[in-house]
């Protein structure tokens, strides 16, 4: 449970870091070597640290009011949003702490139409020896950035 709190204490202030958009910090907080796995569908390659940063950079940009709610909603509760090991399927079943699931949803308002954007976000994240987010895998729906303000 203590390299799991550590490596969940190193994550939540890079959340936190996009939220104030500072970049900087959140630059600070991946190992030079990150790998990135976008949400958007690029044949399964792997980008890199400043891929990564351009993207970040984009949305800070585009977006004020970044919030994240941390955990996964359930009826009237919110479950927690940070998860690691597994118990099923019981031959590949796992207690180790270093590949860290995040569940939660973001919301943020576009500078240029005022309008509130929304999206459900799952990633997976590995911490390395040094304490930096060695490799990064996310998954939302883009539509909730995309969406259209209504006519």
């Amino acid at each position: 449970y203590a390299a799991f709190n550590k490596n969940v204490d190193i994550l939540r202030p890079f959340i936190k870091a996009h939220e104030n958009e500072n970049l900087d910090a959140q630059s600070e907080m991946l190992a030079d070597t990150l790998h990135w796995s976008p949400p958007f569908y690029n044949g399964s390659e792997w980008l890199g640290k400043e891929d990564y940063l351009a993207i970040l950079k984009g949305f800070q940009d585009n977006f004020e009011n970044i919030t994240y709610i941390e955990g996964i909603p359930n009826g009237g509760l919110t479950e927690d949003g940070m998860w690691a090991g597994s118990a099923f399927p019981k031959d590949q079943a796992s207690n180790a702490p270093n590949v860290i699931r995040m569940y939660g949803t973001w919301t943020a308002t576009n500078n240029e139409s005022g309008m509130e954007h929304g999206f459900k976000w799952f990633a997976l994240a590995w911490v390395n020896d040094a304490g930096q987010i060695a490799q990064f895998t996310e998954y939302f729906d883009l539509g909730g950035v995309l969406t259209n303000e209504e006519e």
